[in-house]
């Protein structure tokens, strides 16, 4: 029974038309998953990425961190009195300059410059060099020395 549907015309072309269309629709099924895993693998990487870079300030920090308290620990009490510190209060002010300077950091990260107009740079420039307005200006002061 399924031969004779075949070798029907009519039927013929509608198995090849739903063929066609199932195919069609696998194929979107398909694109669409990938393009769901590829946003999920760019989630994924873009999480890593940050998380590295925020473990490395915070190792950043902590070396900075270290290094200046092996600093300030090596003067003397006299030494640490001269700049306003006690030897108890070392661990204190170098967080405080810690997060002094992360946030004069975050603050120059954030200010964005000022969009520039360089409208009058695109100026057309003549095969001297000069620029139209340039040219009429000299040929203007040529006229008024003559």
């Amino acid at each position: 029974m399924y031969l004779w549907l075949l070798s029907n015309p009519d039927i013929t072309h509608e198995v090849v038309v739903g063929r066609g269309l199932r195919a069609e629709a696998m194929s979107r099924t398909f694109y669409a998953a990938m393009v769901r895993v590829e946003d999920l693998v760019r989630r994924i990487v873009r999480g890593a990425v940050r998380s590295a870079g925020a473990a490395w300030q915070a190792l950043a920090r902590r070396q900075r961190r270290r290094r200046a308290m092996a600093e300030l620990s090596v003067l003397n009490d006299r030494a640490l009195k001269d700049i306003g510190v006690s030897r108890g209060e070392i661990y204190a002010r170098v967080e405080e300059l810690l997060d002094a300077e992360e946030r004069r950091r975050q603050t120059a990260a954030d200010v964005r410059p000022l969009p520039i107009d360089r409208s009058r740079d695109r100026r057309k420039t003549t095969a001297r060099g000069r620029d139209d307005e340039g040219r009429r200006a000299a040929q203007t002061d040529r006229r008024r020395a003559a």
